[in-house]
């Protein structure tokens, strides 16, 4: 549902901004009323010219309305005679269900944890939410996205989240993310380094118990014992 409703706010969106263009925009928002449908000429009643050019316009709009909506959504747009009126139709329906996203990503933004996934795949989750919601007008301060970044990092990175905390520094998102993609980088060298020292030190511990078993086999040495020659 929610990919649907951001597919229909931008198609919207386009769809105002090529009416904005053409000088359209009137007959959504309705500035743009429909003329008297007859007028009087030579003391007679007569079709209003004007009329029949704003109805062929208003057919128009109200077509490209209903092609951008899903097929679901049709049968809320039925029995609409102007294309303001279905118009607002469409934003009162959509209205309430944009709010209820709003809500749900952001707190998707606050309780977003990067866990497994890699720093890259972490920023990107944030950048979709932050995308979506600004394809519902919604805007978050870039700090509390910072904090909310921060926040979701996992336990390796506490010392780096203590710098950033302790110095109160004021970043951008963007300085956040190319430092968290160097220390991800950097804790990936540390690994790596750590892991080969392990894998040297073990054999050597295990030569050198190796080594104090051969030299305890056979006779043992007790002090103060006269070693008798075999």
């Amino acid at each position: 549902m929610s990919r649907q409703l951001f597919q229909l706010i931008s198609s919207l969106d386009g769809l105002m901004t090529a009416l904005s263009a053409n000088l359209l925009l009137g007959w959504i928002d309705g500035h743009e009323a429909a003329p008297a449908p007859t007028i009087s000429k030579n003391d007679k009643t007569v079709p209003n010219p004007e009329y029949t050019s704003w109805t062929i316009v208003d057919t128009q709009i109200r077509a490209c309305l209903l092609a951008v909506i899903s097929p679901s959504v049709h049968k809320h747009a039925r029995g609409f005679t102007t294309s303001a009126a279905l118009w607002d139709a469409l934003a009162a329906r959509y209205n309430s269900v944009s709010t209820a996203h709003v809500y749900q990503l952001r707190d998707k933004l606050h309780t977003l944890r990067k866990g497994t996934k890699t720093m890259t795949q972490y920023l990107d989750d944030v950048a979709t939410i932050l995308s979506d919601l600004d394809v519902l007008k919604e805007e978050i301060p870039e700090r509390d996205v910072v904090n909310a970044v921060i926040r979701g990092l996992p336990t390796e990175y506490s010392s780096f989240k203590q710098n950033i905390r302790m110095n109160n520094i004021n970043i951008s998102l963007n300085q956040l993310s190319g430092w968290l993609i160097s220390e991800e980088i950097n804790l990936e060298m540390e690994n790596k380094l750590n892991l080969t020292e392990s894998t040297i030190t073990e054999p050597r511990t295990t030569l050198l118990a190796t080594n104090g078993r051969g030299r305890d086999s056979g006779q043992s040495y007790q002090p103060g014992a006269v070693q008798r020659p075999l």
